[in-house]
């Protein structure tokens, strides 16, 4: 069942009885929640390469976010707005997080991304940061982008205990430290569970990067382009609440870049 946009009417035009049944009876059944199935009332309409963002209903998320005062149960980084501000509120349900020196401007060779630069600061951040969950809620994090293949920096995109972007303990997502290979990541308490995509970043290559916490919080699954990187991960899972966060530190005094296209997370369960 999809949702069709009705056409204006006006006095004295004839409704049939399809055009009826469609804007009277199919449409509201598709706006209506407790009548929703899966994919009926979609979060996000193929925002990260056609991924579906309708696990849960319209309903739950408002309800749950408004009833029980948490951050909002879903959202959506968007295209570049341009220089941005440490703090600055972006897209829906993210906060730049900028450290001494570092930008987050728009990207002149991918028009719409986000350009995170380090400058030239040892130990300066550059990335966006969103609400908490426990891994209990079963949550998701997608990111679209180009990841730089530089020494002397950490990227990081999914689930972290602390404010900055630099490797530390109690992590769920995926990691490059300096010119490695992009790595996804269970940390809890210093004890790693891991998934190598064998991937170094080129620098040039569009890649897609998803992070799922499912069954309560006892399994975590790593996707690169869509495609499963090794087996479910249900061991060094932290249970403590994580930020939903994506960027990098710089661990020298020469500029560390990445491009951000986009980037979404949201909670499966309550």
């Amino acid at each position: 069942m999809a949702f069709v946009t009705p056409a204006t009417r006006s006095t004295g035009d004839l409704i049939t009885s399809a055009i009826w049944n469609q804007d009277v009876v199919a449409n509201p059944k598709v706006l209506d929640p407790s009548a929703a199935a899966a994919g009926d009332v979609p979060m996000v309409n193929a925002g990260l390469d056609g991924y579906d963002f309708a696990p849960v209903t319209l309903q739950s998320i408002i309800q749950d976010a408004i009833e029980t005062g948490s951050a909002a149960a879903i959202a959506r980084l968007g295209p570049s707005q341009g220089n941005v501000a440490s703090g600055d509120n972006v897209g829906l349900g993210f906060d730049a997080s900028l450290g001494s020196g570092a930008t987050l401007t728009r990207d002149t060779t991918y028009p719409g991304a986000w350009l995170h630069s380090t400058g030239a600061t040892n130990g300066a951040d550059a990335g966006f940061k969103g609400t908490s969950f426990i891994s209990a809620a079963d949550w998701t994090f997608v990111w679209k982008g180009i990841l730089s293949n530089e020494a002397d920096r950490t990227v990081f995109i999914g689930g972290r205990t602390s404010g900055n972007f630099g490797d530390q303990n109690n992590i769920v997502g995926f990691r490059v430290l300096t010119s490695g290979s992009i790595v996804g990541v269970c940390d809890s308490g210093g004890t790693e569970t891991t998934r190598d995509t064998s991937v170094t970043p080129d620098g040039a290559t569009v890649i897609t990067l998803r992070v799922e916490v499912r069954s309560g919080g006892t399994v975590v699954r790593f996707y690169k382009d869509n495609v499963q990187v090794g087996a479910d991960v249900t061991t060094n899972i932290p249970s403590g609440a994580l930020i939903m966060a994506e960027g990098l530190e710089n661990a020298t005094t020469a500029d560390k870049v990445m491009r951000t296209i986009d980037a979404a997370y949201w909670r499966e369960a309550a």
